[in-house]
């Protein structure tokens, strides 16, 4: 996790610097080409000097390119550096730092620094990140540039596993305010790699519960059969039947899926298919906290759904409580994002309010207990300005 980690500790600084902006990161993804590409050289050096003499003018060189042509000459560049004739004496984080190092030389700044993931194959094959949201494989023996292509849009590679000629990548794409892992999976067909899922043409199944915003990806078993994603709602697009407004600095619901491959596909092992209502599609998967239930029962209260609004109270009079205040008025907006909360209970405040933000509301629940999915509601109250 050591590059997702760096990744992140920059993107805190960035965050600082722009603010929160509310919503979700795009990821794009590359359509891989039937084609690799490499720039043979007909007369290969022979040491490990003269590699890094031609690599170094290799990326001098891409620094007096267009931005728009430079990631193309810089992957030219990593597919020599990778084939250097001491390269299995290094870890393939070693080899990446030296990379960032020469491409610091040369004047190449990138937002996010190089990352490799070394697979033990023969010949050799990495996954690449270099900056330029552009995620490639790498493979060859040494002393010519690997052949490589291009896989994904994304800046950091995390893990990869190559299991019968298929190839699961894990990877992220950060953005101004958060960092979003992902998942791909490759098959190698001829002398190029194919991509499997996410499907490459039309709508993926279950994709719209694929959240991983600010949170994890990680593999579920030794080889490719299972997926394990946590992720914010940040990553969910704001909709109407919100109750809470969410900055990246406010409380957010977290979601944890475990997929298992069927075919070509992931799917969710979830209960309710895939037609069922989105928001219960959600439910099935949040995780229990303060917050959670209270977005819920908000939500559910909102929509009119009193039935389902007081499956997460400890007494019915909640729901008159939440009415009685007001909160039940589907046109208004809250927010959450007080960090001196109450031990067993949360603070919230109309989004509308234009004066000081101070807490409101608040909502206090009962002790999760091992025969409950989620926490209960005991109470909600207003505040008072002396309080």
């Amino acid at each position: 996790m050591s590059n997702l980690i760096r990744a992140i500790s920059l993107l805190s600084c960035i965050a600082l610097l722009l603010g929160c902006t509310p919503g979700a990161v795009t990821v794009q993804r590359a359509t891989p080409s039937p084609m690799v590409t490499s720039t043979p050289s007909p007369t290969p050096p022979r040491d490990v000097g003269a590699f890094r003499v031609e690599v170094q003018e290799m990326l001098d060189e891409a620094a007096t390119l267009d931005f728009s042509l430079q990631g193309e000459a810089v992957a030219e560049a990593l597919a020599l550096y990778l084939a250097r004739p001491d390269r299995d004496e290094f870890f393939d984080w070693e080899l990446a730092e030296e990379f960032q190092t020469m491409m610091d030389d040369a004047g190449l700044e990138i937002f996010i620094g190089v990352s490799l993931v070394e697979l033990d194959t023969e010949p050799k094959t990495y996954i690449g990140a270099y900056g330029y949201s552009s995620l490639r494989i790498f493979w060859g023996g040494i002393g010519h540039p690997l052949q490589n292509q291009e896989i994904a849009f994304g800046d950091v590679v995390n893990e990869a596993r190559l299991v019968e000629g298929e190839l699961g990548v894990i990877f992220a794409v950060v953005g101004a305010s958060t960092v979003t892992p992902d998942f791909l999976l490759l098959r190698q067909e001829n002398e190029a790699w194919a991509s499997i899922w996410p499907l490459p043409e039309g709508p993926t199944p279950w994709r719209d519960i694929w959240i991983t915003a600010d949170g994890e990806v990680f593999f579920g078993a030794d080889d490719l059969p299972l997926i394990r994603t946590v992720g914010s709602s940040w990553g969910v697009a704001f909709m109407e039947e919100d109750p809470f407004f969410e900055c990246h600095a406010c409380a957010h619901r977290y979601f944890e899926i475990l997929w298992e491959r069927q075919a070509d596909l992931y799917i969710p092992q979830v209960s309710l298919p895939q037609d069922a209502p989105y928001y219960e599609r959600l439910w099935e998967v949040t995780r229990p906290s303060f917050y959670a239930s209270l977005f819920e029962f908000l939500r559910r209260l909102r929509a009119g759904d009193e039935v389902g609004a007081a499956e997460l109270v400890v007494d019915p009079a909640v729901i008159d409580q939440a009415k009685a205040l007001g909160l039940d008025d589907s046109a208004r907006s809250f927010l959450s994002d007080f960090p001196d909360m109450p031990a067993h209970g949360m603070v919230f405040v109309f989004y509308e309010n234009d004066e000081d933000f101070l807490p409101q509301y608040e909502a206090s629940f009962q002790l999760l207990t091992a025969e409950q999915e989620h926490w209960l509601i005991d109470g909600i109250r207003q505040i008072e300005p002396e309080d």
